[in-house]
């Protein structure tokens, strides 16, 4: 089993698989901010990780923390809204506890999915 991401998102699936083998791509300094790795050091580790963690296979349990049924919710990221043509509208607000202050309008295909979804809080 392996993982690549930030220093707090190791940190954290190692509390839940102490022997899960791990790729540090950035360093959280704030909410969205993050001091990044070199890309070639972090294709290295990330590469060597893997080729470990394939050696270890047998020797990483798999988490089974987890009963189903499982519900996922992301934040959407304004680098992806701006991938797709949409206004950054900062912060998705069915995520954010701070952004109740100040929601940004849905429109178009926006505002159909949230109607879709059976969880969002009206």
């Amino acid at each position: 089993m392996f993982l690549s991401g930030d220093d707090k998102a190791t940190l954290e699936a190692r509390q839940f698989v102490p022997e899960i083998e791990t790729a540090v791509t950035k360093r959280g300094t704030g909410r969205e901010s993050a001091d990044h790795r070199d890309r070639e050091e972090v294709c290295a580790a990330i590469r060597d990780g893997v080729a470990v963690a394939i050696d270890r296979l047998d020797e990483i349990p798999p988490y089974s923390g987890l009963e189903p049924p499982l519900h996922a919710r992301g934040q959407i990221l304004r680098a992806v809204q701006r991938l797709e043509g949409r206004p950054d509208s900062g912060v998705d607000p069915e995520v954010s506890s701070d952004s109740r202050r100040s929601r940004p309008r849905l429109e178009g295909r926006d505002a159909d999915r949230r109607a879709d979804d059976p969880h969002h809080r009206r």
